[in-house]
């Protein structure tokens, strides 16, 4: 009779070793997770497999592209390297009409085609120590503007909504001129200062990316909506949109969105860009959006991109 300690593996020691072995894709996995917890300090490409548990990812529908978002805030004596940052973007992307009728609501809008500026490199690295050392910063209390960078899984014309204030304090105004009309509002009962985004990929890697900006206010009514899996009730504030500040550029894979207000801060850049901390001071915003991968190529044909483009057009 073969011993126990003998018995399937040889000895004890192997007993051990093969236990410490199987524990391994369980630690990896630990850390994974806590390093998805505390956000990312750079982008990067996400695998296909989760390479711990051996589960493949759902694969994406074919009109479908990831889209990542990061909200820097500066404070008011950080202006100047905010707007070194400037010197780097490229502000042509939007045709001289829109980007003078953003100017005039003091929207300032670029894309970064090469390599990020050293200053948010820097801000991107120091961005998961921060938030985990502040306890503000850990309970979402520090500033009216959240903290930290998003994914967001987009299909064909279908809308997300990337948040930039939730006002807690005093009520909101919005003061905006477009083709020369001015109009102001003001918004009270919490509101939330966000861009409605809708993307749309082309077979040749890039997509064109839209931005309306909207204010949600008032009290939520139940409403219906038409999903992929039918119609369900949901509960939404009034919004109130301004289509014709709408920002629409392509982009390719790699390439990142920046807007922010114009310097002084003015109209509705004011009213989305510049939040409050819990400090009662002031904090300028920066969001950045970045194209990371996209599910059109030259290996869908014109099947998938006019599917595609019926979603956009509805």
């Amino acid at each position: 009779m073969v011993p126990y300690n003998q018995c399937k593996y040889g000895s004890l020691r192997d007993v051990n070793k093969a236990s410490r072995l199987r524990l391994v894709p369980l630690v990896l996995l630990g850390w994974s997770l806590l390093a998805c917890e505390s956000g990312c300090a750079r982008w990067h490409a996400q695998p296909s497999v989760d390479s711990a548990i051996g589960l493949p990812v759902p694969k994406p529908s074919p009109d479908s592209l990831d889209i990542e978002t990061v909200l820097m805030r500066f404070e008011d004596h950080q202006v100047a390297q905010m707007q070194e940052i400037w010197l780097s973007v490229d502000e042509t992307i939007i045709d001289l009409e829109q980007r003078l009728r953003l100017d005039a609501n003091g929207v300032r809008v670029g894309v970064l085609r090469s390599e990020l500026p050293a200053e948010i490199n820097r801000r991107l690295s120091q961005a998961s120590s921060q938030r985990h050392l502040d306890a503000l910063e850990r309970a979402g209390l520090a500033s009216e503007t959240p903290h930290g960078m998003r994914l967001l899984r987009c299909r064909a014309g279908r809308r997300k909504e990337v948040v930039l204030r939730q006002v807690a304090g005093e009520p909101m105004s919005v003061l905006t001129s477009i083709d020369g009309q001015l109009a102001g509002v003001t918004f009270g009962d919490r509101p939330t200062a966000l861009f409605a985004l809708t993307t749309f990929p082309l077979n040749n890697g890039q997509a064109d990316i839209e931005l309306i900006p909207e204010v949600h206010h008032g009290e939520p009514r139940s409403t219906f909506v038409t999903t992929d899996s039918g119609v369900r009730q949901e509960s939404r504030r009034e919004i109130k949109a301004w289509k014709p500040l709408k920002i629409r550029t392509r982009m390719a894979p790699g390439n990142v969105l920046i807007i922010a207000a114009t310097q002084p801060p003015k109209s509705l850049g004011q009213a989305f860009f510049v939040s409050r901390t819990a400090k009662q001071t002031d904090e300028h915003v920066l969001l950045l959006v970045r194209l990371a991968a996209t599910q059109m190529d030259d290996l869908f044909g014109s099947q998938e991109v006019n599917l595609a483009r019926q979603f956009m057009e509805h």
